[in-house]
């Protein structure tokens, strides 16, 4: 079913949508060649925000109240419009980013909506702005809003396995040669500066930590996940015995 009309009066009865996502149109960004009183061509940033927290009154009077609201925004820029050219603004300068996204969010959290995540869009292959004095913008945001604090929320249908070539991802390897040995688990002279003030049995367990956690950005769950050849290796540059 597709139903046409004015987002501001939504012909559907009260709590009998459990999810929305939308995304409005952004702040002076297009013309949707819909009249008047279209949402996005607003004077100023304060005008649209309002003009969106009045759409969205509505979204919750159809929301369920175990439902909840995905909302994507993208930002502008002040004064870069001929409409914004010739009119001031009380705090916002020419070519300022208005922060749009994070104004509407704060004023829908302001109005009763909970603001529960925001998510970034990352668009790796964004389309190019004629720019020179800052980077090109790459990103929008989606905010996940609700009514309260309990609503349905199935995390595991979004949950994807984990996947790594890191050797943390399995058990760490037992057999290392010799060369394989001197390219991880050699002590930089750094290194063993923060050595110098151990002694014995703690100066070795602290090599052992801080070399495994460079190789497998952990900790070692037990003695037994540290290979003896890799102890061994690193008891003789720290001049205490392997079996301390």
């Amino acid at each position: 079913m597709v139903i046409r009309g004015d987002a501001r009066r939504i012909p559907l009865r009260d709590e009998t949508v459990q999810c929305v996502v939308t995304s409005p149109p952004y702040f002076q960004l297009r013309d949707h060649q819909c009249g008047e009183g279209q949402i996005g061509l607003e004077a100023t940033p304060e005008a649209y925000i309002a003009a969106l927290v009045e759409v969205f009154r509505e979204v919750w009077r159809v929301l369920r109240r175990d439902g909840v609201l995905w909302l994507v925004m993208g930002d502008s820029y002040w004064g870069t419009n001929s409409s914004q050219r010739t009119s001031r603004h009380p705090t916002l300068k020419p070519k300022d980013l208005i922060g749009i996204p994070w104004r509407i969010a704060l004023a829908l959290q302001a109005d009763g909506w909970y603001l529960r995540a925001d998510v970034i869009w990352s668009k790796p292959n964004p389309m190019p702005e004629p720019v020179r004095d800052r980077p090109t913008r790459s990103h929008e945001y989606v905010f996940l809003l609700s009514k309260g604090r309990h609503y349905y929320y199935d995390a595991g249908a979004i949950a994807e396995p984990a996947v790594s070539n890191h050797p943390s991802a399995s058990e760490m390897k037992r057999d290392w040669q010799a060369d394989e040995l001197a390219e991880q688990w050699t002590l930089l002279p750094v290194e063993r500066e923060l050595l110098a003030n151990k002694c014995g049995a703690t100066r070795l367990g602290f090599a052992v930590l801080l070399k495994f956690f460079q190789c497998e950005a952990r900790f070692p769950q037990s003695r037994q996940e540290v290979p003896l050849s890799v102890v061994a290796f690193l008891a003789k540059q720290v001049d205490v015995p392997a079996t301390c």
